[in-house]
């Protein structure tokens, strides 16, 4: 078993997944006869959940009658698109093949629920050794558990370990873990968020930056 593993959020982190929701936010807004929304409004919405998003997106509240309709709308909806619209970021192609070609392990770990995190998995040039989802743990992030749970799976110390995640929660989680941490500065950041206030070891201003600490951190070769 390799000496130093990596593990990765999955939306905002490894895969741009908004223009998913983008179009899954815009057709439902067609229906219900509302204008679209751009893609740097609904960015912000992308790490909040399905009832977040729901509310966020088509102005509903959790107590309105037809809430949950709505919300179980968008979730069938977004299945559909899943992996349409979405991409790898730039440079962790070249990454993930390079794990693939010296059968280095590396790893997923997301709050997003089991089915639809799956569906990813089919758009990535290499599979993962481990994917541990939101609904694989009693406490998703930022609680530490799926971290503690990616560890065992590779049957590793934690601190021979390293997250980056596109959100404070998962900085709190990789830090509660003892994981080696990374902010990725690129992602889904809400307005008046920094990076540098969630105190990870390392940000990365962008994912072809994130792709060199990950080579460092794990000391495979570059190649392809």
């Amino acid at each position: 078993m390799a000496k130093k593993v990596f593990l990765f959020d999955l939306d905002g982190t490894l895969i741009d997944t908004a223009p998913d929701f983008e179009a899954t936010i815009n057709e439902i807004r067609a229906g219900l006869h509302m204008p679209p929304l751009g893609l740097s409004e609904i960015l912000p919405m992308v790490n909040l959940g399905a009832a977040a998003m729901t509310q966020i997106a088509f102005s509903a509240r959790e107590a309105d009658q037809n809430f949950n309709l709505l919300k179980q709308s968008f979730l069938d909806q977004y299945t559909q698109n899943i992996g349409r619209y979405s991409q790898l970021y730039k440079g962790l192609d070249k990454l993930l093949r390079q794990f693939d070609h010296e059968n280095h392990p590396w790893g997923i770990a997301t709050n997003k629920p089991r089915k639809y995190a799956e569906r990813y998995l089919a758009f990535l040039p290499a599979q993962p050794t481990v994917l541990i989802c939101g609904d694989d743990v009693e406490k998703p992030k930022p609680d530490a558990m799926m971290l503690h749970k990616a560890a065992d799976a590779f049957s590793l110390p934690a601190n021979h370990l390293g997250y980056v995640g596109d959100h404070e929660r998962d900085i709190i989680a990789a830090k509660g873990a003892g994981m080696f941490s990374i902010a990725a500065g690129y992602g889904y950041l809400s307005e008046g968020e920094c990076p540098s206030q969630w105190f990870a070891d390392k940000i990365a201003t962008d994912s072809t930056e994130l792709a060199e600490f990950i080579y460092t951190f794990t000391g495979i070769a570059k190649q392809f």
